[in-house]
């Protein structure tokens, strides 16, 4: 999944005009791992719904500390980015992790 950035994005130093998120290539144990791992700082609970409720991981916070682990970026990168920008990465990975689940 790529994200084209509203306009371009400078972070320490490196210009960016868009991101691969590459959650297509995400396997149960990378998603496991990083709930386990984001439980465990924090101890807040990722909420997953099932199928039948449109399920969504609906956590944002969680959203961008996967992506984090996922593109190499810290979580600082994606919090910097444009308003349209930041909701639309939460809004992109929302409806993957939804359409996943059907």
């Amino acid at each position: 999944m790529h994200i084209d950035f509203t306009k371009p994005y400078k972070f320490e130093g490196q210009e960016f005009t868009g991101i691969d998120l590459d959650v297509e290539e995400l396997t149960g144990k990378e998603l496991k791992n990083a709930i386990k791992s984001y439980k465990s700082l924090n101890g807040n609970n990722i909420l997953i719904k099932n199928a039948a409720t449109s399920s969504l991981i609906s956590d944002d916070d969680f959203i961008f500390y996967f992506l984090a682990q996922k593109t190499k970026h810290p979580v600082e990168f994606f919090e910097g980015l444009l308003i349209p920008d930041y909701l639309g990465i939460i809004g992109k990975v929302s409806v993957f992790f939804a359409q996943s689940l059907v």
